[in-house]
């Protein structure tokens, strides 16, 4: 269907921005009620939109592979048309564990964007902590256990151990697949004391820095 990418980056943009904009309120909120979540920074918003077209080509790729080569087998062992139909039906990708795990993944990266932009907005938060949680289905990863624990500002990437790549958070879409699915770990933020105690009105004018910093174009 030559409009399932676009209905489905469309469909990611709906599902996800609710959640992310429910995230942040809560987040925020929690983390210093003089400074509460009003909106997504234009750069957020425009990474949440990246984020659901490389989704929606990332499941078109995979789906069509997946066809393609059930129909390649059919066709080198002369399989009847009912054998083609049982073997496109169980295909993994179209498999409820295949949908179950991406949904938990997208959602959990939902909530390290929330998190990212929480900490951003909030001036009290000038760091981050990433927080390995044991979760993984199967073997954790070993370098995700080794970057538990590990502190950078909150805005500068981490550098995971083993590993060449860097991200802001978990599971950030630019990650490779090794480093990304099934990564049940979060980030924390790091408080410093000194700027809670700021007035609404000084707390309210970085909030508004980081928004102006984060505008495209900029």
């Amino acid at each position: 269907n030559d409009t399932f990418e676009s209905d489905m980056a469309n469909l990611s943009n709906e599902v996800l921005l609710p959640i992310i904009i429910a995230l942040c309120q809560i987040i925020m909120e929690y983390l210093d009620p003089d400074i509460l979540f009003e909106e997504l920074s234009e750069q957020t918003e425009a990474d949440v939109t990246t984020w659901g077209i490389t989704l929606a080509a990332f499941l078109f790729l995979a789906t069509r592979n997946g066809i393609l080569g059930a129909i390649s087998v059919a066709i080198t062992g002369n399989l009847t048309i009912s054998a083609l139909i049982t073997a496109l039906q169980d295909l993994s990708v179209f498999s409820r564990s295949r949908a179950s795990s991406v949904a938990k993944s997208e959602v959990l990266t939902a909530l390290s964007v929330a998190q990212q932009e929480s900490y951003g907005q909030s001036p009290a938060v000038t760091g981050k902590m990433w927080v390995h949680t044991d979760r993984q289905e199967g073997n954790p990863r070993a370098n995700h256990q080794k970057m538990d624990g590990v502190e950078v500002p909150v805005d500068e990437e981490f550098e995971i151990e083993d590993s060449d790549e860097t991200c802001m958070f978990p599971r950030e879409p630019k990650l490779s697949p090794a480093e990304r699915m099934h990564c049940h770990c979060v980030i924390f933020p790091v408080i410093d004391g000194l700027t809670i105690v700021l007035s609404k009105e000084d707390k309210e004018a970085l909030r508004q820095q980081y928004i102006a910093e984060r505008r495209l174009g900029n």
